[in-house]
């Protein structure tokens, strides 16, 4: 694979509600948690992370 040199996911965060990858290193993303905020990226602020 091209993306061989890409290590595995832990965590993918998704900005503006979208819950798909659209194509984005499906193999390296098969065991990652998803992260989904109906903010878009400009609106982000620190608080939006749980802790």
């Amino acid at each position: 694979m091209r993306s061989s040199d890409v290590s595995r996911l832990d965590l993918i965060v998704r900005w503006g509600g979208g819950r798909r990858l659209s194509g984005c290193l499906p193999v390296q993303s098969v065991y990652a948690d998803f992260y989904i905020r109906d903010e878009f990226w400009p609106d982000f602020e620190p608080r939006h992370f749980p802790v």
